[in-house]
C-alpha cells in the first residue's frame, strides 16, 4: 500500500513527538491544507511520553501510569490531517540549494521534506532511559520498581527536578528507606531560582528524612551489589542502590553530524528569534534542544509551537517569517510525593507556593488528565 505522504506533494516533516514536536504538529494540522502539503511526524515511539509521570511510574505501580501516561498520538492530528511514521532518523541531508532536503530513516527510507522541524528532545539516564515500545517500557518500570523495593539505602546522583521528585516518590512508598541526594551545587535545583525557594525545597524533603551531600559529585556508578559509593571528595555513603537523576542531555547527535555549524559546544541547536536555524531557512527547532537561554520546560513549548506554525505558514506563502520568540518567565512546579511540593513563579517579586498548591495542581495526578486531553484523549 502506498504511503500517504508519498503522493508527490511537499512534506512538512517534524522530527520528535515530545512536548514540542507534538504541539507543532497539532498547530500545523489545524491550518495546513492537506490538498497542498503532507504533514509527517517521525518518532521512534508510537505514543507520547508524559515525562513528569515517568518518575513516579518507575518507582511504584500506584496509579498504573503505564496505562495512562504513554498516550497514543493518532488524535493529535486535527481532522486526521497528518501521518505518524514510527522510526528513527539517522541523518538529515539538506538540498544544495537550501530548498528542502531528505531525512534518512534507520529502515533506509528517504523521507523528502520541504520544511523540517527539529524537536528531538532530551536523552535521560538511569530509570528514565526508557525503551521504545510499551511492552518493553512496562517491563523496564517493573524492574526498577523491584530494585527500589529491595534496596535499603538509595543515593540519587543529581539534585535537580528529577532527583527532587524521585526522592519524594521513594519516601511515599517507603517512608523509612534511607535516601540521600548528592548535588554538585550548594543547594537543590540551580541559580535560576532564588535561594529562599531552593532552601524551601530542601526543607520539604528534610522533613521526610531525605539527606543531602552538597558541593560534591559521584563520578562513576558502583558495580551492582556494592554496599557503598564514594564521592569525588572522598565521602563514603552507604548505598545498595545508586540512581543517576541528573537532567537530560539534548538529543542532537544526528543534527550535529548532518548539519555543519548547527549545534553549539553544549550540544544545543542554534536558533534565530524566528526559531529557524542560521543558514538553514527551511529548518526550524523547538523544545529542549534549542540554545535559547531559559530553563527547558514543556510548559513553554506551546508558545514555540504556535510561533513555528505561523512562521511555516508565512514561508509556504513566499513571505519571510515574522514571528519572533520572546523568552518566558521562569516557573517551576515540583512534587514531593502525592501530597506536597513547591512552586515558583518568576513574576512580580517572585511568587512561592507550597504543598497545597503543588498537591492541587500536579502532585496528586501529575497532570495526566490535562495532557491526555490536549492529545485528544
Amino acid at each position: 500500500m502506498a504511503k500517504s505522504y508519498a503522493n508527490g506533494l511537499p512534506n512538512i516533516v517534524v522530527l520528535g513527538a515530545g512536548g514540542a514536536g507534538a504541539k507543532v504538529v497539532n498547530a500545523l494540522s489545524k491550518t495546513l491544507n492537506p490538498a497542498a502539503y503532507n504533514l509527517v511526524l517521525v518518532d521512534a515511539r508510537p505514543y507520547y511520553v508524559h515525562w513528569p509521570a515517568m518518575i513516579r511510574m518507575v518507582v511504584t505501580s500506584a496509579g498504573k501510569l503505564e496505562d495512562t501516561a504513554l498516550i497514543p498520538l493518532d488524535k493529535n492530528f486535527v481532522n486526521g490531517n497528518g501521518t505518524l511514521v514510527v522510526g528513527k532518523a539517522t541523518s538529515i541531508v539538506p538540498s544544495k540549494d537550501g530548498s528542502g532536503g531528505e531525512v534518512i530513516l534507520a529502515s533506509g527510507e528517504k523521507l523528502p521534506y520541504a520544511i523540517l522541524v527539529l524537536a528531538t528532545g532530551s536523552v535521560y539516564e538511569g530509570p528514565l532511559l526508557l525503551p521504545e515500545t510499551k511492552e518493553e517500557t512496562v517491563r523496564w518500570a517493573n524492574e526498577w520498581r523491584d530494585r527500589f523495593d529491595k534496596s535499603h539505602s538509595v543515593v540519587l546522583v543529581g539534585g535537580g527536578a528529577i532527583g527532587v521528585e524521585m526522592a519524594g516518590e521513594i519516601k511515599d512508598s517507603w517512608p523509612n528507606k534511607k535516601v540521600t541526594i548528592v548535588q554538585g551545587d550548594t543547594s537543590l535545583l540551580n541559580a535560576t531560582y532564588p535561594a529562599r525557594f531552593r532552601s524551601g525545597v530542601v526543607r520539604g524533603l528534610e522533613k521526610r528524612g531525605v539527606e543531602f551531600v552538597f558541593d560534591d559529585y559521584i563520578d562513576a556508578l558502583p558495580a551492582p551489589g556494592s554496599a557503598s559509593v564514594t564521592t569525588r571528595k572522598g565521602k563514603v555513603l552507604q548505598a545498595d542502590l545508586v540512581v543517576p537523576t541528573r537532567g537530560g542531555r539534548p538529543n542532537t547527535e544526528i543534527i550535529k553530524l548532518s548539519l555543519p555549524g548547527a549545534v553549539d559546544a553544549n550540544g544545543r541547536v542554534k536558533v534565530t528569534r524566528t526559531l529557524q536555524l542560521p543558514g538553514y531557512t527551511t529548518i526550524f527547532a523547538a523544545g529542549d534542544i534549542t540554545d535559547i537561554l531559559e530553563q527547558k520546560q514543556v510548559a513553554k513549548y506551546p508558545a514555540q509551537a504556535t510561533l513555528i506554525a505561523s512562521n511555516i505558514t508565512s514561508l509556504l506563502a513566499g513571505q519571510s517569517p515574522a514571528k519572533e520568540y520572546k523568552k518566558q518567565p521562569e516557573m517551576i512546579l515540583l512534587t514531593n510525593g502525592t501530597g506536597g511540593g513547591a512552586a515558583y513563579v518568576g513574576m512580580l517579586w517572585g511568587i512561592i507556593l507550597g504543598d497545597w498548591f503543588a498537591r492541587m495542581m500536579k502532585s496528586k495526578e501529575l497532570l495526566v488528565g490535562m495532557v491526555r486531553g490536549s492529545l485528544g484523549y
